[in-house]
């Protein structure tokens, strides 16, 4: 048996129609000409394999993405440094070090969370297409979620903290 790893990508729009799109190639997504310039859900799966099929899911990862005049997406570097930009703004320091920090500060850009319909797709398509990877996905998605919210959380109270300690300073 070969265990190894796998990623799918869907796209859902309005929370009803789920689309897999392929494997990306250097960053360039294959178009959907039906998709063209409309704003979805990009869902990547991340899943173990045993022999090539997927057998257990493991995690997932929602963005949402405005998809160009073909129905393609192209990662660009600025939209994965905008991606990346909470984890970079916040990840690195504690409220002591943001409150010395001359610069004006960010306001963490909120999580992507899916709504009811678009989680009840994802599921749906699951289900109907993965039975083995539909099985934990309630449970992933929730913790995914939470997880999503509990990060945006912490960034918030940092900022907090750092005002406070930057307004104590100043007395």
């Amino acid at each position: 048996m070969l265990f190894m790893s796998g990623i799918k990508c869907l796209y859902i729009l309005n929370g009803l129609k789920v689309y897999n799109i392929p494997q990306p190639k250097d960053w360039v997504f294959k178009p959907i000409s039906e998709l063209a310039k409309k704003n979805v859900l990009m869902v990547n799966l991340y899943y173990k394999t045993i022999n090539r099929k997927p057998s257990e899911l493991c995690g997932m990862n929602f963005d949402r993405v405005n998809l160009n005049e073909d129905g393609g997406y192209i990662l660009t570097k600025e939209i994965a440094n905008l991606k990346v930009r909470n984890f970079i703004e916040f990840g690195f320091y504690t409220a002591e070090e943001l409150s010395k920090r001359e610069d004006p500060w960010s306001i963490p850009d909120a999580p992507i969370i899916p709504s009811k319909e678009e989680i009840d797709a994802i599921k749906k398509y699951l289900k109907e297409h993965y039975p083995v990877l539909y099985k934990d996905s309630a449970q992933i998605i929730l913790r995914e979620i939470q997880e999503k919210e509990r990060i945006h959380h912490r960034n918030i109270n940092l900022i907090k903290k750092a005002i406070k300690i930057r307004n104590s300073v100043k007395k």
